[in-house]
């Protein structure tokens, strides 16, 4: 009898690596604000009113850190999910690939179609 595999956890680390790049340098941007923040505000004083400087300094460091929480947030979900929804079954003759919550789609590959396999 044939049984379903699931992907090993190092897939989960491959999808997770490739959705949360974005997110955690959007974090490492808004450190980087955070820590520029008393010069942003004595410059921007200069032109606006101090406390309007010190608002706009602080809706964009805590605007960027809470965007970047989200998008790390998405890219572990969405990886998660991913993970989750994939199987695959080796048979004699073919590899059947199942993918999707929702939307399921099943691929069959014949091994003599196989050319080329990279690991």
């Amino acid at each position: 009898m044939l049984t379903n595999q699931k992907l090993g956890i190092k897939v989960f680390y491959y999808y997770l690596s490739k959705r949360v790049v974005s997110g955690i340098f959007l974090l490492v941007v808004s450190f980087i604000v955070s820590s520029l923040k008393g010069t942003m505000v004595t410059k921007m004083a200069l032109a606006i009113p101090l406390t309007t400087a010190l608002a706009i300094a602080s809706f964009l460091v805590n605007g960027l850190f809470i965007v970047s929480v989200l998008l790390i947030l998405y890219g572990v979900v969405m990886s998660w999910i991913n993970y989750i929804s994939c199987e695959y079954t080796l048979d004699e003759n073919a590899i059947s690939v199942r993918r999707g919550i929702f939307n399921k789609k099943e691929v069959f590959i014949p091994y003599r179609q196989i050319e080329n396999i990279n690991i």
